[in-house]
């Protein structure tokens, strides 16, 4: 089987583990978040290959980069364990400086209070 043909019109990532080491059997080691060690184009190749895969399926993302979330239907934010809040990505940033998601994009994003970041 041809795993080239076969993987690369979904995932986009066969070149990339076949230019590893070990290629498919390249050990990770422990990972803490899937595109937390990407640069940006890598990042960006990897959310767009989920996103197509996640279409009309429900899906469960843990993500310390918000910017991952930010096209979910439903985000939950916890603090300790807790909710604290939940909504999709425009309904959390309307609650401003106030809100959880609010605050974490802005410290993400790097961004001033006045600014609305992401969207």
């Amino acid at each position: 089987m041809n795993l080239k043909s076969r993987k690369q019109p979904k995932w986009q990532m066969h070149d990339f583990i076949a230019g590893l080491a070990e290629g498919y059997d390249t050990w990770c080691g422990d990972i803490d978040e899937a595109t937390s060690a990407l640069d940006n184009k890598s990042e960006k190749l990897v959310q767009e290959a989920l996103e197509r895969v996640m279409v009309r399926r429900t899906s469960v993302t843990i993500a310390h980069r918000l910017s991952t979330n930010q096209n979910c239907d439903v985000i939950v934010m916890l603090d300790q364990g807790n909710l604290a809040e939940k909504g999709n990505h425009s309904s959390l940033l309307v609650k401003g400086p106030t809100g959880a998601y609010y605050s974490l994009i802005k410290l993400q994003s790097g961004t001033h209070e006045s600014t609305v970041p992401f969207r």
